[in-house]
């Protein structure tokens, strides 16, 4: 007789639906739509949402979409209602909703990969070198290991190159060419604005998206890699701009989001410079690529515009 298990592509997990196949999720151009119980929305890359999916924190609604199961406190009361309050380590009365696998080697914040532990248990696992592996009774630990050191070159560095396509007085796409010693990326976005604006603007649109694409997970160990980013901005007087355009009325609150990114970078990435320039004769392939990124991306007019509220 067959395994009822094996037929079946979705499963039940300690009372959250996750799904085993995923078959239907297959993205666009990599990307998917992730729609929060909020009503906010954001892109993911197709591997982060398949985890979602399979781990329980979302569900499918299309192709390219998956919608979210439960928010962050309902997580948390998820978890804590399932492991009846006791730390999963030790049996003791637990605080806190903890990740199994970090957030760095990985993990996502679901139904499977978290479990309840003790303020003791919790120093340990955060704040020390386990030398035996701990089992939870949820999926096994994987300690991190702290002995490993990130690979530092001086003279290693990352160039993004961005552009920004206009379509329409409202509609404007967006391309960015990541490179550094090991690979290149580029990577487009569509966004619609609630009012008109000039090319100015979307220069400016184009580094708010190239920041917040650096500080996304996926690129943090790609970035600690580096020892100096450079964006390359096609506005000759970008650094006027960024000191003084706080107060402007068009440009105003585009720049002050730059700035609150540019804090985030430095928070995340310490010892990590970054830096903003004018690209002037340097536009080289990556720049081209980067434009033609950005008008190939914007001429398609069957893809979905993102709002600005998505980026920081």
């Amino acid at each position: 007789m067959p395994c009822k298990m094996q037929r079946n592509r979705s499963f039940s997990y300690k009372g959250v639906l996750c799904n085993r196949g995923c078959v239907k999720l297959i993205g666009n151009e990599g990307l998917v739509t992730y729609y929060y119980k909020s009503g906010h929305r954001q892109l993911l890359s197709l591997k982060n949402a398949l985890d979602y999916v399979r781990e329980g924190r979302a569900r499918i609604m299309g192709a390219d979409s998956i919608e979210e199961l439960m928010d962050f406190d309902e997580l948390v009361e998820h978890v804590r209602v399932r492991e009846d309050a006791s730390c999963q380590l030790c049996g003791n009365p637990g605080l806190f909703a903890e990740m199994i696998v970090p957030k760095n080697r990985g993990g996502k914040k679901t139904p499977i990969n978290m479990h309840f532990l003790c303020k003791e248990c919790k120093r340990k696992l955060n704040g020390e070198l386990l030398r035996e592996e701990k089992k939870s009774n949820v999926i096994g630990f994987i300690p991190h290991d702290k002995t490993k050191k990130i690979e530092r070159n001086i003279n290693k560095k990352l160039s993004v190159y961005c552009d920004c396509s206009l379509y329409q007085p409202q509609l404007y796409g967006v391309g960015i060419v990541i490179v550094d010693d090991r690979k290149t990326t580029a990577q487009p976005e569509m966004f619609r604005l609630e009012a008109p604006a000039n090319s100015v603007f979307g220069e400016l649109l184009a580094i708010r998206f190239a920041l917040n694409v650096l500080v996304e997970n996926d690129m943090r160990a790609r970035v600690n890699r580096q020892r100096v980013v450079t964006i390359y901005s096609d506005i000759s007087y970008i650094d006027s701009l960024l000191q003084s355009g706080v107060n402007h009325q068009v440009y105003g609150d585009m720049v002050r989001k730059i700035h609150d990114l540019l804090l985030l970078f430095t928070v995340i990435y310490s010892k990590t410079t970054v830096k903003i320039k004018y690209i002037g004769r340097q536009r080289n392939s990556y720049y081209q690529l980067a434009h033609r990124t950005a008008r190939t991306w914007i001429r398609n007019q069957n893809r979905e515009s993102s709002p600005l509220y998505q980026i920081l």
